[in-house]
């Protein structure tokens, strides 16, 4: 059967590489990874990297921790970015983000871009991604967009998250935290590292119908959906 793959945006994920604590964080789209990101950082040291999130969600932590965004880009790009942070200017570094973006190593580098950065590190660190059911996060892209399903099953896939996380059908993470057992999983992962129990913030919250994520999707929708995620599927024995 000829699959439809649609590509998916490069701009989907944002991560840390902590060479303090021997850990890569690669976050997909509509996963907890921002409250992951959020709950970590203040934990990184100063030769850490630790890329943007959002400017709202970059002035937010930079205010409640005085953590901010490092080693992420150009010396020249950083300097403007922690300036822009330092003024509380959104604007500012909305535009910034987006230079950063165009750079070819920002908030939403591919794996290849990461394992280019780190070097031999890559090889040596505990990598680690949080995954949830393509249904349930098309549901939540629609939300967070105010898109309709239709336009965003069909146009607007950034809820396939494999491309992150697998590489000619292995996965290239040590571990999946899986959404349904988001708490769980990532105190299992902080035991692991040596770190202390971390609370989870909530980050992004929005309004939504909470019934089945397959209840919402037409029969078109969910085998759209099943064809641009039929790794995850195999992997994580999702129903369809």
């Amino acid at each position: 059967m000829l699959v439809r793959r649609v590509p998916v945006p490069v701009t989907s994920l944002t991560r840390i590489a902590s060479r303090k604590h021997g850990l890569i964080f690669i976050m997909t789209k509509k996963t907890a990874g921002t409250s992951i990101e959020l709950a970590l950082g203040p934990y990184c040291g100063p030769e850490d990297i630790l890329t943007p999130i959002s400017a709202r969600h970059d002035l937010q932590r930079f205010g409640d921790t005085g953590v901010l965004a490092q080693q992420f880009t150009t010396p020249e790009l950083d300097r403007r970015y922690r300036r822009a942070l330092n003024k509380g200017n959104p604007k500012l570094l909305k535009g910034l983000l987006r230079e950063v973006e165009a750079s070819g190593f920002g908030a939403h580098a591919r794996p290849g871009a990461i394992r280019e950065k780190v070097g031999p590190f890559w090889e040596t660190a505990f990598r680690f991604t949080s995954e949830r059911h393509p249904y349930e996060k098309a549901l939540s892209l629609a939300a967070m967009t105010g898109k309709d399903l239709e336009s965003v099953v069909f146009n607007d896939t950034r809820y396939v998250g494999h491309p992150w996380y697998l590489e000619d059908g292995k996965l290239i993470v040590d571990r999946v935290i899986l959404h349904d057992h988001l708490a769980h999983d990532f105190a299992q992962v902080l035991t692991h590292l040596g770190l202390p129990n971390i609370n989870l913030p909530h980050a992004r919250q929005t309004d939504r119908d909470r019934r089945p994520a397959g209840e919402q999707l037409t029969a078109n929708q969910r085998a759209f959906v099943y064809e641009q995620c039929a790794p995850e599927f195999e992997l994580f024995g999702w129903e369809r």
